[in-house]
Formats: structure tokens, C-alpha cells, sequence
């Protein structure tokens, strides 16, 4: 019942709380109740933290009414009382749960490390509540970026353009390089370091380095999908679609359409089981899986020929990727 769901487990909410609630959330904070027994108070709050701002201001200091507040809805620290606000257990818990929550904490804590990075771990938007220095600290940023990659574009200009840095920030979190100086999403460095963290991170690379084709390689090595962002002359290029095949059958579904198709046919008729009397259905889901079987090979050769392409490169690196999951395994 909603009683027993918003009250939480163990409690019941009575009728005429539930009734409260409801009357609640159609009317502005400020409309306080006359008055409330302790124990409704915590049902109110335990169903809607922000209810705290209805009810009589004695609340505003017990610690247990508060603590329940925050712990349904971090930004009910607003209604806490001064003293509250600046409890460094109380406002941690609130910040856990909504890291805008630090909007409502006091001077001190927004200026507290631990606090602060738990908040923008939350929320990257956090930041702008907290003490200015951090905007500038590079040990926070960085351990900050490693949580959350959004908390750099809170970052000091001058720190988004230094190159070390995000070398630094990009071997933690590869997607910074979305908020980097534009200079450095061209450093085909900065951009090696990114994607090899998470391949993702080359949708943010500069033009000319997403034609590179070692740092294309790499992002597709850590996620097959990260050939969307390739340079548009690379999916077309037969030699090196065998060479991102060999790595991650799941970068076809991004090749150029000539070319999926003439992957497509080949292992349509290389891995389709068929019955007697021919094919039932085509070969189409997935795309890739025949190159994730033992028939992969047999494919790669079938497809060299076909595109008359000499097989001693493909063959090479077919042999270090084998190598590279033995190793892993």
C-alpha cells in the first residue's frame, strides 16, 4: 500500500499523513502545520524529505527528523537549522544522496575535500557551490575526474589547457577530453592516452586525429563501437577493416556499407548453417558473430581474395591479436 512504501520498511504510515503529504505537494513550501507529534514528523519525512519545510521549526534541529529528511532527499538540508548544516556526518549524508546539496551547507564544509568530492561525484554542477581554490587544485580535479569525467568542464581554463594535466586526467578517465582546451583534442598524444581508457573518448578527438589509424585501432581495442567515430576514409578502406575485424568483430556494424555487405555475404555463406534444400533466412543477427567464431580465419581469407588484397599484413596482425588473449587469458 502507499502507506507501507513510502514510510519504509519496518513503518506504517498512518492515513492522515499520507493525506498530508498529498495536501503537500500541491501547495508552496512556507505553509507550515500548525503543529505535528514527533512521530509524524518522521513518517512525513521519510515519505518526502522536503517536507521538513512545512512542518514546525523545533524540527529544523532534531537530528533524527533531519537526518531522515536528507536521507529520502538530499536538498531537504535547506530546512535544517545552522548548526545542522554545519555537522560534517549530517551534510555528507545529504550530499550522497544529492550533490546540489552543498549549496545549503556551511562555509567551512564547502571548502572540506572529502565533502566537496563526494558532491561532485554526484553531481558535476556541485562544484559551483564549493570554495573557488578547487576550481584550480589539480590533485582534486584529478581524483574528481576519475569519479565523474563531467567535473572537469567545471575545471579553470588554464587547467583544461595544460597538456600534463590532462595526460594525467585522460589516463583516468578518457571522456575528460570532452572538456579539454581544443588544442589538445588534436594532440594525438593526449587522444592516445584517452581512448585506450575508454574507447568512447574518440568521438571527442580532433579531425586529423581520428585518421590516424594506430589511435583508431586502440579505441576500437577497448570498444568495438568507438569505429563510428573514425574518419570516414578509414571505414571505407578495405586493408584496414581487416585489421579492426581481427581486434573487434564488433566495429562491422560502423564499416563502410559496401563493405559490411561484402563481409556479410562472405560469412553468409561460410558460417549459415543451411538445410538440404538451401537457406531458410539470411545471416543477420548478429553481424559479427561469425568473426567471433573458430570460422574467422576462413573468412579473413575468403574476404583478401575477394578484395585482392595480399595477406601477409592482415595474417601478422591476426597472429599478435591471438597472441595479445593468450596472454590475457
Amino acid at each position: 500500500e502507499l502507506r507501507r512504501s513510502r514510510a519504509g520498511p519496518g513503518r506504517v504510515m498512518p492515513s492522515s499523513a499520507v493525506r498530508t503529504v498529498e495536501a503537500m505537494t500541491r501547495n508552496k513550501p512556507g505553509q507550515a502545520l500548525a503543529k505535528a507529534d514527533r512521530g509524524l514528523a518522521l513518517c512525513l519525512v521519510s515519505a518526502h524529505g522536503l517536507s521538513l519545510g512545512y512542518l514546525p521549526s523545533v524540527y529544523s534541529s532534531d537530528v533524527e527528523v533531519v537526518r531522515e529528511a536528507i536521507s529520502q532527499n538530499g536538498l531537504a538540508l535547506q530546512y535544517a537549522s545552522a548548526v545542522l548544516r554545519a555537522d560534517r556526518n549530517l551534510v555528507l549524508r545529504a550530499v550522497r544522496q544529492n550533490g546540489d546539496a552543498l549549496q545549503y551547507a556551511s562555509r567551512d564544509l564547502a571548502s572540506d575535500f572529502e565533502v566537496v568530492l563526494l558532491a561532485v561525484t554526484k553531481c558535476c554542477n556541485a562544484m559551483r557551490h564549493s570554495h573557488p581554490s578547487f576550481r584550480s587544485d589539480t590533485d582534486f580535479l584529478l581524483e574528481a575526474v576519475s569519479r565523474n569525467w563531467r567535473v572537469l568542464g567545471q575545471a579553470a581554463e588554464a587547467v583544461r589547457s595544460d597538456r600534463n594535466f590532462v595526460l594525467a586526467a585522460a589516463a583516468t578517465n578518457g571522456l575528460c577530453l570532452s572538456h579539454v582546451a581544443d588544442h589538445l583534442c588534436d594532440d594525438r598524444e593526449v587522444v592516445l592516452e584517452a581512448v585506450r581508457q575508454n574507447g568512447r573518448a574518440l568521438q571527442y578527438a580532433g579531425t586529423k586525429v581520428r585518421e590516424d589509424k594506430e589511435v583508431v585501432l586502440a579505441a576500437v581495442e577497448q570498444y568495438g563501437h568507438a569505429f563510428q567515430h573514425a574518419a570516414a576514409k578509414l571505414r571505407s578502406d578495405r586493408r584496414f577493416l581487416l585489421e579492426v575485424l581481427a581486434i573487434n568483430p564488433v566495429a562491422l556494424e560502423h564499416a563502410g556499407d559496401h563493405l559490411r555487405i561484402d563481409v556479410n555475404n562472405v560469412m553468409q555463406t561460410l558460417v549459415k548453417a543451411w538445410p538440404p534444400d538451401g537457406p531458410l533466412v539470411a545471416y543477420h543477427e548478429p553481424a559479427w558473430a561469425g568473426l567471433e567464431s573458430g570460422s574467422a580465419e576462413e573468412i579473413f581469407a575468403e574476404l583478401r581474395r575477394r578484395w585482392k588484397l595480399t595477406p601477409s599484413r592482415s595474417n601478422s596482425l591476426t597472429r599478435l591479436h591471438e597472441d595479445a588473449r593468450r596472454d590475457t587469458q
